[in-house]
């Protein structure tokens, strides 16, 4: 099956509440390519203890595309094969992990697809821990950006993803992350990808001032200038609100929200907060309605 010829698309998602602050074509269904490999990380992370040795397999060491060039019975750290799949985008690397997570690839996807769900995403389908080309193996950078969310909320992937270079203990060699803007240290972290029917690939994560964005795009030649401009014209067009402290409701009553919330909005937006409480309970739930979106976070409180 061909898929059709598309246009580019990209997201550019708020890295704290997860609101879409700008898009095109975000909810289109393309191939990731190596971006996939973030999920791959993630749910490894989750399933297995890092420090566990993984003996790599004739399979493994036979995978074509991008490498770290592993051998067949060669004895590697979990977290050695993470970095090489993260920083180097080793396919080897990748389908290591996932035999060693699941027992075979197609049962990792398996695992990656459960928490796919689990992250709520609705429109992404793995095939395989890699990202080489498999016409069901989609997702939409909407989607993508959520996934990267999510990861990112684990300091295990979060160390991973942000760092620049890495030299495993089994080699001596020393890994450099493919992400220029990572590298460069204009973004925090992020992931490549490129396959002939993909086209080229890319998350990044930036922050500035305590604002906190996701940009993924796919299908786009142009990516590091794109995710350069994004980022650049987002942070200058929102600002970051906190929700935390003594409020006054509509009605009067004087509330204490214990736990912090963080969100971004555009210079020019109009928000309607809208707190829902009950009495003699300690939970609720704090709205706030933008034109076209709303966002709700689960409250604790005290009342006044």
């Amino acid at each position: 099956m061909e898929l059709p010829v598309t246009m580019a698309s990209f997201a550019v998602i708020d890295a704290e509440s997860g609101r879409l602050l700008s898009e095109q074509n975000a909810f289109q269904e393309l191939p990731p390519a190596s971006i996939t490999k973030i999920w791959t990380v993630y749910v490894a992370l989750q399933e297995k203890d890092k420090n566990e040795q993984v003996r790599i397999s004739r399979n493994a060491s036979n995978q074509e595309g991008s490498s770290v060039y592993l051998k067949r019975q060669e004895l590697w750290s979990l977290e050695s094969l993470l970095y090489a799949t993260m920083l180097q985008s080793g396919n080897d690397a990748a389908v290591a992990v996932a035999e060693h997570v699941a027992g075979s690839e197609m049962a990792f996807a398996a695992l990656m697809n459960l928490y796919a769900k689990k992250a709520g995403v609705k429109q992404t389908w793995f095939m395989n821990a890699s990202g080489l080309h498999e016409d069901i193996h989609l997702t939409t950078a909407y989607d993508m950006s959520l996934l990267f969310k999510t990861a990112l909320e684990d300091e295990s992937f979060r160390e991973i993803a942000t760092a620049t270079l890495y030299a495993p203990d089994e080699r001596a060699v020393t890994w450099h992350n493919k992400h220029r803007l990572v590298a460069e240290q204009t973004a925090i972290a992020g992931k490549t990808g490129f396959t002939k029917k993909a086209g080229r690939t890319l998350i990044s994560y930036f922050e500035q001032n305590e604002k906190k964005l996701i940009v993924v795009s796919l299908n786009e030649a142009n990516d590091w200038k794109l995710h350069t401009e994004l980022q650049r014209k987002t942070f200058e067009l929102v600002d970051r609100v906190t929700i935390q402290g003594d409020y006054v409701t509509s009605t009067g009553i004087q509330i204490k929200v214990s736990k912090p919330y963080h969100f971004l909005k555009k210079n020019e937006e109009k928000l309607q907060n809208i707190v829902h409480l009950k009495k003699g309970q300690t939970q609720g739930l704090w709205e706030v309605k933008f034109t076209s979106t709303t966002l709700a976070f689960p409250i604790s409180y005290t009342m006044e």
